[in-house]
């Protein structure tokens, strides 16, 4: 199975990719933009604030590294409750 890492590309997300592949584990980025993943990562694009776009990737995964991205508030909120949710 593989660990999911949310924000694969951004500054939270990047080292935790590279130190996972790094020890020899399967990772996939759970991106919006999944043309910025590095050759050889498989990659995701997924709606942080989309319980059903999550669940598809989160099914079987060993691990999820979820990293809420800046923004309001509300919109943290609404996206951890769609990570709960799946």
């Amino acid at each position: 199975m593989a660990d999911i890492v949310h924000g694969a590309t951004g500054a939270q997300g990047s080292p935790i990719l590279s130190a996972l592949t790094s020890a020899g584990r399967t990772a996939i980025a759970a991106v919006r933009h999944p043309e910025a993943v590095p050759d050889g990562i498989v990659a995701r694009q997924v709606d942080l604030a989309s319980a059903d776009s999550l669940a598809s990737v989160y099914e079987g995964a060993d691990g999820v590294f979820v990293h809420l991205p800046m923004g309001a508030p509300e919109a943290a909120a609404a996206q951890a409750r769609a990570v709960v949710e799946a």
